[in-house]
């Protein structure tokens, strides 16, 4: 038949021959031939690129080395991922991944034309589609760089970033291969809405609509800042608007008088005032998240510790008004008065405030002896023991008619008093009014000069006393 035929073995190699035909009557007839022997084939495929859920367009063709073409492709156990498939003819598997595939290991085979087949498992991993899976972006300050960098997950990496809608503020950009948004803030930027678009390397999307809000440059607004007290705490905060937080506090010039510091993260500047601590000018820097600056001069005035200077006070009248203030130095104002034992005298009161005490006496009331504490707004306190004296109510004691005097003679009575509370204001009224030539001393309550007229005079003088209140009394002088 001249059918060649049997099981290649395994150690075959190519061989030429020379085949011989010789018919009936013996004639024959000779050619030489070649039969090429093929390694068995093998699939080379090392892995198969993986795939991502609701992918159009996946496309990987299994290869093949050795056997005799043509060859065919097939899947000898296990399955596709959903929505792929494998054609017979070229090995290539396509297709679009189902929005639920799975990772799939299916086992392939290869069968060459002679029947000698190859077989291997691979696995075709499918990612869930890809997120964003950045929540928000910090706030940008104008004139600032900034440098923020998008987060995606799932997919099949590399990504690729785009915006889609909007734009970003004025000064930025967006790195396609990265993600990082960054440049430097324009002076004009605004604050922008814009949707960023993910796209996986097999082509695969998600969107998200991010806002970065555009922060004015900051600003120191505090005015100035109160004074310190030696040996007092220190509690005051510099205030700044605009900037993105957080903001870093710093000095940058200067020093903060001895015992305080400036608590970077608050702007705070605490402490306790040290005993040899001066007035100090030092600048104050505000720095924020985008590292935009602002400073400030700033004068802490140091003061000495409070002290109260009144050693005493003048005495009081039943009945009559009151006003006196007890006076302290050197501490920090605004001041804080109490009284931290005994008690004034009944109808007295002491304004926190100012330090005055002030009232209408009762007449019930009698000498008290209190404590009075000044506080001041650093804490530095002082305390002075004080004494209000109880006065009864005024009178004249000189008694009516008065010594008589002698026309043209120099005359000199001086009204007495008990009572009520010094110094004393004397008036007189009445008709006739003293006789002419004498006058009435305010101030000391004396009748004096030389009377110039014979006659018995009535009048009635009256005794005022340092707190108002008042008394009277009728007196007649006769003029011989």
């Amino acid at each position: 038949t001249g059918a060649i035929t049997g099981t290649v073995g395994g150690s075959a190699t190519s061989q030429t021959f020379t085949v011989k035909v010789i018919d009936t009557n013996g004639v024959s007839a000779t050619k030489s031939l070649t039969l090429t022997v093929n390694v068995k084939p093998s699939i080379t495929n090392a892995s198969l690129n993986a795939a991502t859920d609701g992918q159009v367009g996946y496309s990987q063709t299994l290869t093949a080395a050795g056997g005799t073409l043509p060859l065919a492709w097939s899947i000898s156990s296990g399955t596709l991922p959903t929505g792929l498939g494998l054609n017979a003819a070229t090995g290539a598997i396509t297709g679009t991944v189902g929005g639920s595939a799975t990772t799939q290991t299916p086992t392939f085979m290869v069968t060459d034309t002679n029947g000698v087949t190859a077989t291997k498992a691979l696995t075709i991993t499918v990612n869930a589609a890809p997120t964003i899976t950045t929540a928000a972006l910090p706030g940008a300050t104008l004139t600032g760089p900034y440098n923020q960098t998008l987060a995606g997950s799932l997919g099949t990496v590399p990504y690729t970033w785009s915006i889609t809608t909007g734009t970003l503020p004025l000064g930025l950009g967006l790195n396609a291969g990265t993600g990082a948004i960054t440049g430097t803030v324009n002076g004009a930027a605004t604050s922008q809405t814009f949707t960023v678009t993910l796209t996986d390397t097999n082509g695969v999307t998600a969107t998200k609509s991010l806002t970065i809000t555009v922060n004015a440059a900051p600003a120191i607004t505090t005015g100035s800042l109160p004074g310190g007290t030696k040996l007092s705490p220190y509690n005051q905060t510099v205030v700044a608007t605009g900037g993105t937080t957080p903001n870093v506090w710093s000095i940058s010039s200067g020093t903060l008088p001895t015992g305080l510091s400036i608590n970077a993260a608050t702007g705070a500047i605490t402490g306790t005032v040290g005993a040899g601590a001066t007035n100090q000018t030092f600048t104050v820097k505000v720095t924020d998240t985008n590292n935009v600056a602002a400073t400030k001069s700033f004068t802490i005035t140091i003061n000495a510790a409070v002290a109260i200077t009144t050693a005493s006070l003048p005495g009081a009248t039943v009945t009559g008004t009151y006003n006196q203030s007890v006076i302290a130095t050197g501490g920090t104002t605004p001041f804080a008065w109490s009284i931290t034992s005994g008690v004034l005298p009944t109808g007295l009161s002491l304004n926190a405030g100012t330090g005055a005490i002030t009232g209408t006496v009762n007449i019930a009331a009698v000498n008290e002896t209190f404590t009075v504490q000044v506080v001041d707004t650093n804490g530095s306190t002082a305390s002075q023991s004080l004494t209000i004296v109880i006065n009864a109510l005024p009178t004249i004691t000189t008694t009516s008619p008065l010594p008589g005097g002698t026309k043209n003679v120099a005359y000199s009575q001086t009204l007495s008093v008990s009572g009520g509370t010094g110094p004393y204001t004397w008036s007189w009224s009445g008709t006739p009014t003293l006789p002419g030539g004498l006058t009435l001393d305010g101030a000391t309550g004396t009748i004096s000069g030389r009377p110039n007229s014979k006659a018995t005079f009535t009048f009635t003088v009256t005794l005022t006393d340092a707190d108002g209140v008042t008394t009277s009394k009728a007196f007649s002088l006769k003029i011989a």
